[in-house]
Parts: structure tokens; C-alpha cells; sequence
């Protein structure tokens, strides 16, 4: 009953998918769109930033730190780090002002599953043995993945194992832009912007 309850679940996740890359092929990689495209920045920033331009501008950093810390809708801090303040799971963004221009952050801020970082892509895999694990991949070679687990922590698949992997969806949540009133979105890019060190 254990097996076949993992390989529904698998199904329904791999529908749900690629219902949303059918449905939206800008929602998260993977639709081979953003391959092909997100090479001319400019191109792709305009489509996926043409209701949000006004954002990139006119912010507070003092505000939007504020925000990142303590705003419950944008729990920034719970998953992202700061001069050693907030969550792990996702990148810590100390110096991300110097690296990324403010137009990548507020499609990073707005479109998480497009900027999967080594270490902190969510992978589910179903194994020949029926059995299913997710989490975040941490390292992958020729012959096996590392993944951290919620339940075991880091476990290592070997890839001849795997019958199907899929990409996970990332833990930060979509829609933000339409969670946060555009002010709010304003200072938190600012903020982020004026990490440098």
C-alpha cells in the first residue's frame, strides 16, 4: 500500500507540473523556454518584469529591511541569511547587491523557481524500489545525487537507482507581487540591492 501511495503521489506531483509549465512555461525552468531565452537578460526580463517595472525604483533600504526581517507575508528572514541573521535554507545574500543587477532580484523575489542555486534545488525522485525521496540536492555526480531530507538529512541515491526524478518547486513562495503591496516590493528590492559586502 506504501508503494503505491508514493507512486500516486509522484503522479499527481509530476502532473501538477507540467500543468504549470503548459499553463505558465515562465513559472519555473525546466519548459526550455527560459534556456533559450534567458541568455538575452533584457528579452526576458522585460516579459517576465512588464507589470513590475515600477518597483525597481523608489524604494527604502531601511524599510525593506524591515520587511525582510519582520513582515509575516514575506518571511525573507526565515529562509534567507544576513550578516549571519535569519534561516538557512535558502542562499544567504550577503554581497547579492554587488553580483545581481536589481531587475535579477526582483525576478528572483517574484519568479523564485527560475534561480535555482546549486544546493538549494528541491528534487524528488521515485526509486526502482517504490520508494520516493525529496529535498534539497546538495551535490550530484556521474553516478549519484546527495539530498537533504527532511526525515534521514543527507542520503545518497545512487542515479541507477532513480526511476524518475522530477524538480521540486522552491520553497520560497510565488506571487509575492501580488501578497505585498508594491511600496513594500519597492523598499525590499532596495534593500536587497544595498547588500554589497
Amino acid at each position: 500500500l506504501g508503494a503505491v501511495l508514493v507512486v500516486v503521489w509522484m503522479s499527481v506531483a509530476v502532473r501538477q507540473i507540467r500543468e504549470r509549465r503548459e499553463s505558465n512555461p515562465w513559472a519555473m525552468p525546466g519548459s526550455g523556454i527560459e534556456n533559450s531565452v534567458r541568455d538575452t537578460n533584457t528579452q526576458s526580463t522585460n516579459v517576465l518584469l512588464a507589470g513590475f517595472r515600477d518597483a525597481l525604483s523608489g524604494g527604502v533600504a531601511a524599510a525593506g529591511r524591515k520587511i525582510f526581517f519582520e513582515k509575516p507575508e514575506a518571511s525573507c528572514s526565515k529562509c534567507h541569511k544576513v550578516a549571519g541573521q535569519g534561516g538557512d535554507t535558502g542562499p544567504a545574500l550577503d554581497g547579492v547587491g554587488a553580483r545581481r543587477s536589481r531587475e535579477f532580484i526582483l525576478e528572483a523575489i517574484l519568479y523564485p523557481n527560475l534561480h535555482a542555486l546549486t544546493n538549494y534545488e528541491i528534487v524528488i525522485v521515485l526509486l526502482r524500489n517504490g520508494t520516493a525521496r525529496s529535498g534539497m540536492l546538495k551535490s550530484e555526480d556521474a553516478t549519484n545525487l546527495v539530498v537533504n531530507t527532511s526525515e534521514d538529512g543527507l542520503v545518497k541515491i545512487s542515479k541507477s537507482d532513480i526511476q524518475l526524478r522530477q524538480k521540486g518547486m522552491s520553497p520560497m513562495p510565488e506571487g509575492l507581487g501580488q501578497i505585498i503591496p508594491r511600496q513594500d516590493l519597492r523598499d525590499l528590492v532596495e534593500y536587497v540591492q544595498s547588500l554589497k559586502k
